[in-house]
């Protein structure tokens, strides 16, 4: 019988459960989260020799994680089988060694950042483990796998693959990219979740029989992997416009699909060229309408008469979104009437109160004050909404 025992709450450690018998089974956990997500749980859950923290819901945010890493092999797999390879040259795609730094610095922009951020991700889950730091190195590979091959470089090769004009190269560039960087991950990620990621590997262009033989991504120790520092700012700068924009676009309640026009104004001409490498994969990510956009020096941009919402990213990068696109002027404006008659029926409930003697004469002085700080504070909020409202005519 297996007598490993996990706890249910995050107050507690394993120890003090165990003590009180509030345990529960993990083969359950097994059945319900998978072996990956709480063998990943636990080897990251705490240094070495500490008792772990355990909760249900960290392990079920590792099975999210597993399915996030499935989904996106599912989506390599589909990638491959759409560009129609022969065997010769999907077993082409095989990762035999780290991309050299010449390799790399002919890549196109969004992938020379996603090569040089996994190089980043393996020097520091390497140096983590040769440290015997097991949660650092889990962290650091969870973190660039979902927060940048994902969320980033998996959207912006959707664009790339289907651009008008791209050329058999550039789309075996894209499919080598993203193989590439996802075998790094797989080959990171297998002490932590071996059974998932053997399958997937097995699933893809490899070499070897089994992934937990094949060669650690950084083969030598003496050599650093090659990096693109250009490459991480300009995508970088690019990543702040999109976040700058999603920001936007959720303080100002847009639908999720709906696609809006931006006009983004770039002072130095380095970072407008940087940025009009990727300026369809920005538009796709940031939800940007592609015929209502434009991407242009600051100096030659002719201010609109209509209202905007200017957001400045940076000292010479800016970003305007047409006010009307963002919201429904007649709905907001009833929104906000609503919300001023109610504010206002608030102030006057609280002039009343303080036109009172007998309140003013009889509460205690504190009291008073208090009183006539919130009126100031509705006072303010009120005058806020008011001039939202004038914005709107």
């Amino acid at each position: 019988t297996l007598a490993l025992t996990l706890t249910l709450a995050p107050a507690l450690t394993l120890t003090q459960r165990c003590c009180q018998g509030n345990v529960i089974d993990p083969i359950e956990t097994i059945d319900t989260y998978g072996a990956d997500a709480l063998r990943y749980s636990l080897v990251t859950g705490g240094a070495p020799g500490q008792d772990v923290p355990l909760a249900m819901e960290k392990i079920e945010g590792n099975r999210n994680f597993a399915n996030k890493l499935w989904n996106a092999g599912r989506y390599l797999v589909q990638m491959i089988d759409n560009a129609n390879l022969s065997p010769q040259q999907a077993a082409g795609l095989a990762v035999s060694g780290p991309i050299e730094q010449k390799d790399l610095d002919n890549l196109p922009l969004a992938e020379r950042y996603i090569v040089s951020r996994a190089h980043e991700t393996i020097e520091g889950v390497t140096s983590a483990l040769h440290a015997h730091n097991i949660a650092e190195a889990g962290s650091l590979v969870y973190d660039f796998f979902w927060n940048q091959y994902t969320n980033w470089y998996i959207e912006a090769s959707k664009v790339h693959a289907s651009r008008e004009g791209a050329t058999d190269e550039s789309k075996e560039t894209v499919l080598r990219t993203l193989v590439y960087v996802f075998d790094a991950s797989l080959r990171m990620l297998h002490p932590f979740m071996p059974y998932v990621t053997e399958t997937l590997w097995q699933r893809l262009p490899h070499h070897g029989e089994s992934l937990m033989i094949a060669d650690w991504p950084k083969l030598s120790q003496a050599s650093a992997l090659a990096r693109s520092a250009a490459a991480e700012k300009d995508f970088g700068i690019l990543q702040e416009v999109v976040n700058a924009v999603r920001s936007a676009r959720a303080e100002y309640k847009v639908e999720p699909g709906k696609k809006v026009g931006a006009s983004i104004m770039v002072k130095d001409p380095d970072m407008l060229s940087a940025l009009n490498q990727e300026k369809d994969v920005l538009a796709f990510i940031a939800r940007i309408d592609p015929g209502n956009y434009e991407l242009i020096n600051a100096a030659d941009y002719v201010a609109s008469e209509a209202k905007t919402v200017k957001l400045v990213i940076r000292e010479g990068l800016e970003v305007e979104l047409p006010l009307s696109q963002m919201v429904d002027a007649e709905k907001e404006k009833q929104r906000l009437s609503k919300q001023a008659e109610k504010m206002q029926k608030d102030i006057d409930l609280l002039d009343k109160r303080l036109s009172s003697k007998g309140f003013v004469d009889k509460a205690p002085p504190a009291k008073v004050e208090e009183t006539r700080g919130q009126r100031e504070e509705k006072a303010a909020q009120l005058a806020k909404v008011m001039q939202a409202i004038a914005d709107l005519a």
